[in-house]
């Protein structure tokens, strides 16, 4: 197996921007929650305009995550257009990706074009699941990833080890 290293795909840095502190101990997770407490929708597509996100480095950190992700995908044969992938090259890739929540909160938000507060609070990510994402489509079409399954920790579980 091929091993290739994304450093794009990194945990989120979610601390104050210009070492402002600020509430929910910077956690985005906890702004999610926050968003509920008042009401608000978590659809959000202005999200990075709150008065939390705002103030902190997690929406750089998403922007950093979805760039690269663009990137990785663009080299695979699909090529960001607006909220679409133009299909380079129609392959089939099997790839696992191994990283923080975080991270994949970013990447997800970005493939499926939904806001952070929704997929933060809406979309748990276990400490260790597994996805199935695939981007399907002719040369030249635009396609959108698809879901194909989530199977959190089943993985482990079903090897007999303890989640906690």
């Amino acid at each position: 197996i091929e091993v290739e290293r994304c450093d794009f795909i990194r945990e989120i840095d979610w601390s104050g921007k210009n070492g402002n502190t600020i509430p929910e101990n910077g956690s985005p997770w906890l702004y999610a929650e926050k968003y509920i407490r008042e009401g608000r929708c978590l659809v959000d597509f202005d999200w990075e305009r709150d008065d939390l996100f705002s103030i902190s480095n997690t929406p750089d950190s998403f922007r950093k995550v979805a760039a690269g992700l663009d990137g990785w995908l663009e080299a695979l044969g699909f090529k960001r257009e607006g909220y679409f992938y133009r299909v380079m090259k129609p392959q089939h890739h099997t790839v696992a990706i191994f990283c923080h929540g975080g991270a994949f909160a970013a990447a997800f938000s970005h493939l499926f074009n939904l806001p952070a507060p929704f997929v933060l609070r809406c979309i748990p990510f276990d400490q260790s699941g597994v996805v199935e994402v695939a981007i399907k489509g002719n040369e030249g079409e635009l396609a959108t990833p698809t879901l194909g399954a989530s199977y959190g920790n089943m993985h482990l579980t079903d090897a007999g080890i303890k989640i906690t």
